[in-house]
């Protein structure tokens, strides 16, 4: 049987897809700084229950070390452009 409290927990997915050589460089520097202070502030959360942070990348290593939160990554579709 489900909880009402159950009901009222929320779960985060947040999915970014981020290649190429000045794409990931602009991330790192700025775009992942935000959200790995922003995963720690509904990691503290009550009613969160989950966050999970997606990036979608060409440099999983590079992502990763720039990183203070807990990362799955996936890799870049198949004829995916740098823009």
């Amino acid at each position: 049987m489900v909880e009402e409290a159950d009901l009222l927990m929320s779960r985060w997915l947040i999915s970014i897809p981020v290649w190429g050589e000045r794409c990931v460089d602009e991330f790192c520097a700025a775009g992942l700084p935000a959200l790995d202070r922003a995963v720690a502030v509904l990691e503290t959360c009550r009613d969160v229950d989950d966050v999970r942070l997606v990036v979608h990348t060409d440099q999983p290593d590079r992502v990763r070390a720039a990183s203070g939160s807990a990362i799955e990554f996936r890799p870049v579709p198949a004829g995916a452009r740098d823009f």
